[in-house]
């Protein structure tokens, strides 16, 4: 139903807001594009392997914007880290 759709909408944005107040970002946009120099993929590449535009990959290492919660472990994986690396740098 609807209701059921905008209630989930809401606890998604709550959570995305979570994870940005636990996070630097512009500390984590830096260690996005390191990971995936590191990885040796284009920002197209990771964008493919994690079902995204390479503009939106584009963005996260700009930090105007932070990946879905829903994509960290594929993302993590793509760049061949743990999650806890990928969002902690540890």
């Amino acid at each position: 139903s609807l209701f059921v759709q905008n209630r989930s909408a809401a606890r998604r944005c709550s959570e995305i807001r979570r994870f940005e107040e636990l996070i630097d970002m512009n500390l984590f946009a830096c260690r996005i594009a390191s990971l995936r120099h590191e990885a040796g993929l284009t920002q197209k590449e990771l964008a493919q392997r994690c079902c995204v535009t390479s503009q939106a990959v584009s963005k996260w290492e700009h930090g105007i914007s932070c990946p879905d919660i829903l994509i960290l472990d594929e993302l993590a994986d793509a760049l061949h880290v743990s999650l806890q690396h990928l969002l902690a740098g540890r």
